[in-house]
């Protein structure tokens, strides 16, 4: 299976801008362990606590750094002008493609979900998945114009590969690609989340309960860094990872 990885973002010690060297550092590590691509800017990689310009500045800094892989970036905002905005960017940088899912604040209606959708696919001038982790609004992509009649992302269930799944209905960080799959597991590294992936079965259940309890973010992180690469802390107010997902995750890469 080819995958992505959702990558987290490195910041300074003090965690006020993104950390160049970091970044670089990350980006060649999963460039030579042979994944297939990233996801940029994913709740991995703490999007909402980023400004705009500081996702631009993501992108290309690992549009730089990403040799042939694939890059895909999360353009979901709390409105349609921001998210066209930031998927024109990821367009005139290269990006594979885009995920779109509903806004974090306020509920939209399957009309709403329609617009925001087919406005951001119409203007963005790149192919644009959309992902409900709820579950609610999916249908606003098969009644919505085509994503520049190229399919981009959809949820793992969508492609029979459901018992892969963390999530019930997909997120920014685990859904289909045409490229590949992104998964938490690519976090790890292609052979390592190769491996996790061949015992899902025992691995499925340790994953998916340390990031329900922890968020994605707070893994991530703490997986990078067992990796023995310094991406810097969380953005506040956000700490990170507690001593029981330490231990989980620890569990996980003594198994493999």
């Amino acid at each position: 299976m080819r995958l992505i990885a959702p990558l987290v973002t490195p910041y300074t010690d003090d965690g006020s801008t993104i950390s160049e060297i970091r970044l670089a550092r990350l980006m060649r590590r999963y460039r030579e362990s042979g994944l297939e691509g990233v996801v940029v800017g994913s709740d991995a990689g703490e999007f909402a606590s980023l400004s705009l310009a500081e996702r631009k500045r993501l992108l290309e800094w690992v549009m730089r750094d990403s040799g042939d892989m694939a890059i895909y970036v999360n353009v979901t905002a709390q409105t349609t002008a921001i998210a066209i905005d930031i998927c024109q960017d990821a367009a005139a940088n290269g990006g594979n493609g885009a995920i779109l899912c509903p806004p974090m604040v306020g509920h939209l209606t399957i009309e709403e979900a329609r617009n925001y959708l087919n406005v951001v696919r119409r203007h963005g001038n790149l192919g644009v998945g959309w992902i409900d982790p709820m579950g609610v609004l999916q249908e606003a992509s098969s009644t919505g114009i085509d994503s520049v009649a190229v399919k981009c992302a959809e949820p793992l269930a969508d492609h029979d590969l459901g018992q892969y799944s963390v999530t019930p209905h997909g997120a920014n960080w685990e859904c289909w690609t045409p490229s590949g799959v992104i998964h938490p597991a690519a976090i790890f590294g292609r052979e390592k989340g190769e491996i996790i992936l061949e015992k899902w079965p025992a691995m499925k259940p340790v994953l998916e309960a340390v990031i329900r309890h922890s968020g994605v973010a707070r893994v991530g992180k703490y997986i990078v860094e067992a990796m023995g690469i310094e991406v810097g802390p969380l953005r506040g107010p956000f700490m990170p990872l507690n001593p029981a997902g330490r231990e989980v995750v620890d569990h996980i890469l003594s198994a493999i």
